[in-house]
């Protein structure tokens, strides 16, 4: 067995891959020292929330950076009764990933981008990842993840 971190930091630098919703649950689990206190937390949070489910949605940008939204990023989109969030193709922009953070205001996001800055699809080894959540609010009194390994 490893630690949550211990994996991050594998798929971060390349050393084994880490696909990206992977990556967000574990950097959640990281905010825990040990299985105790995620036990208690999972516990206390199930008698007073419930769950709620995440659709990422993905966005390619002209920097080769793969961008997954998570709802309550302003760019997440909403989505309709016909086309609701969890069907929203993966867009491309014609801006960089900086460029698309700063036009947001609440951040709920993760980053990833290649080893060698190339653009690549679903599955390249995705690296050199980092998570936007300082707007972190889901509803659900869950704990947000890291940023980095």
């Amino acid at each position: 067995w490893t630690s949550p971190v211990n994996i991050l930091r594998e798929g971060y630098y390349g050393s084994a891959p880490v696909p990206p919703p992977q990556v967000y649950e574990l950097s959640r689990l990281a905010r825990f020292e040990t299985c105790g206190e995620l036990a208690e937390f999972a516990a206390a949070r199930a008698a007073r929330a419930g769950m709620v489910r995440y659709c990422p949605q993905m966005v390619f940008t002209s920097d080769a950076v793969r961008v997954t939204l998570f709802p309550g990023d302003d760019h997440y989109e909403l989505g309709t009764k016909e086309n609701p969030p969890e069907m929203i193709e993966e867009r491309k922009l014609d801006m960089s990933a900086d460029e698309l953070r700063m036009q947001a205001s609440l951040l709920h996001r993760a980053e990833f981008r290649s080893l060698d800055g190339q653009e690549r699809g679903q599955t390249c080894p995705w690296t050199r990842w980092r998570i936007f959540a300082g707007s972190f609010k889901d509803g659900s009194d869950h704990i947000a993840p890291i940023s980095e390994p």
